[in-house]
Parts: structure tokens; sequence; C-alpha cells
């Protein structure tokens, strides 16, 4: 408020020796008015407030993730992993142990997926 008085007084052309300064301004305010400048402590309503408290305590304190529930997810290769896995719990049997078992395995699943045979020179051709 101080600021927008002393440009009201420059814009009336009163000399700056008479314009008053911050400290007797304010104390002006004080003492005749029973006004006084500080920045508020807080900036909310009681209304905010209460609504603000009352959120707080209706909210738990925990929050619970849960990734993976069954038959909420789903994912284009799920199918295709439970074939495989299906597969190796009805061959108990069979192991892995190269990457041609896993060739073997996925071709002995009968499902409409694409085994593709792949060379060393392969990783390094990125056309596929």
């Amino acid at each position: 408020m101080y600021e927008l008085f002393s440009e009201e007084c420059r814009e009336n052309e009163i000399p700056q020796e008479e314009i008053p300064k911050k400290w007797l301004y304010a104390d002006i305010f004080n003492t005749e008015f029973n006004l006084s400048f500080k920045e508020p402590n807080n900036d909310t309503c009681d209304t905010c407030d209460e609504f603000i408290i009352k959120l707080k305590e209706n909210l738990p304190n925990e929050t619970q993730h849960k990734y993976l529930l069954r038959g909420h997810t789903h994912m284009e290769v799920d199918s295709v992993h439970a074939r495989i896995e299906r597969q190796m719990k009805a061959s108990p049997d069979f192991s892995i142990i190269t990457p041609w078992d896993w060739q073997q395995l996925m071709r002995l699943c009968n499902s409409n997926f694409k085994v593709r045979e792949m060379q060393t020179l392969d990783f390094k051709n990125f056309n596929y």
C-alpha cells in the first residue's frame, strides 16, 4: 500500500522531501486508524481447513497396490506363455538345456505362433 501511496504522491507532483517515509506511514495507520500491515499467518479459510481435516481423517494411512491380479491383466504373450508352461508340466521328463530345446518345446505346444530358427549371424541382421 505504501508503494501505491508514494506513486500517487509522485503523480500529483509532491516533492520527494514531503512524502512521508514508510515507517511514518505505517505508524499513522497503526495509531490513528488502528490498522497494521503484516503478512497473514495462514492463507486458507475455516471452511477449507475443515474440509482438509475431514479428508485426512477418512483416508487410510496405507496404500495397497495390487499388481498382476489374475484375470485383471492381459498381455498378448500371456496365452503363449501359458501354453508353454502347460506343455512343460505335461512332460516332466523333457529338459531344456540348449536353445534348440526351447524351439522343440514351442513346437510341441501345437499352437499357431511362429518359431523362427536363427543362426548367430541373424542376431546382427536387424531386418527381421
